[in-house]
């Protein structure tokens, strides 16, 4: 069984360098709303049986850019982390405190992230599961942060991925297959 990797397109959104907390979580919900850059890029149709895609728009957007008009099979198991504030606060800080900051309490099981690091991992298992049930090639349209996370998991039930990677460019593949 072969399973090909795809970050979604480039989102087409300015991130404000310096943001309140307020601030921080509106640009997180104006990304996931978001239209993408233009994709001059397809592939063949028939390199795998079933597409999936996040329920977020944008795998949608750069399945279909990808792949044109046909069915795609949407899950919530795809979707990316959610990422919120680290903290409550009215002075402007840099970007990066607030990507970062999330991220870690996502990775110590902080209840202020929406979603902690086991529960991404059980996600992701679930996700892992649903496609050995099916036993198809498959390809996955997903999100970078929640790709880690896919990564380690398809690892633990056998698979060999073809660059293990702590970081994804948008439309960039990855392909796990089973040993």
């Amino acid at each position: 069984m072969k399973i090909m990797i795809i970050r979604h397109g480039k989102v087409n959104m300015r991130w404000k360098k310096w943001c309140t907390s307020e601030e921080f979580d509106e640009d997180c919900a104006r990304y996931d709303s978001s239209p993408l850059h233009f994709i001059d890029e397809k592939i063949e149709q028939d390199v795998a049986d079933d597409i999936y895609i996040s329920t977020l728009k944008r795998t949608r957007e750069t399945a279909t850019y990808l792949f044109g008009k046909r069915e795609f099979v949407e899950t919530e198991l795809l979707n990316e982390v959610p990422l919120k504030s680290c903290f409550d606060c009215k002075i402007p800080l840099p970007l990066w405190v607030w990507n970062v900051g999330g991220r870690i309490q996502w990775m110590f099981q902080k209840k202020r992230q929406l979603e902690t690091r086991e529960e991404t991992e059980t996600r992701a298992d679930a996700l892992i599961e649903k496609l050995l049930e099916r036993d198809r090639d498959c390809i996955l349209v997903s999100h970078g942060f929640f790709m880690k996370t896919l990564q380690k998991e398809l690892q633990k039930y056998g698979f060999g991925i073809d660059k293990k990677k702590l970081g994804f460019a948008n439309l960039e593949r990855v392909i796990a297959e089973k040993k």
